[in-house]
């Protein structure tokens, strides 16, 4: 577990948010937030900064749910904002996905 790195947000004792980011694979592969904390902008923060803590000099990757899916709507929105985009179309774990990444050196300003 050398090079895994997670962030988490509490409230009090509870965790309401968690991002996991290994950085000898320069991707993100968990974001979660409790649904009661939702659009509360827990999620940007923590994408927010693991993008700081990632090599911007290469690409970044994340697999979230594909466009059909009720799932991805919120979480292809929150990526597309950060300036990632819409790579292949992946299964992980029994599962239909699809691949994001954020090119290098490319600006989030925008989230």
């Amino acid at each position: 577990m050398n090079d895994k790195r997670a962030l988490c947000v509490k409230n009090e004792q509870d965790i309401v948010g968690v991002l996991l980011y290994p950085r000898k694979y320069n991707m993100i592969c968990c974001l979660a937030v409790d649904p009661d904390y939702r659009k509360r902008g827990i999620a940007s923060l923590l994408l927010r900064e693991a993008l700081n803590k990632l090599d911007r000099d290469k690409d970044i990757t994340v697999s979230t749910f594909r466009e059909n899916d009720v799932k991805g709507i919120a979480p292809r929105k929150l990526y597309k904002k950060f300036g990632f985009e819409e790579d292949e179309l992946v299964e992980e774990f029994g599962y239909p996905n699809q691949r994001f990444v954020l090119h290098a050196n490319k600006s989030a300003d925008n989230a």
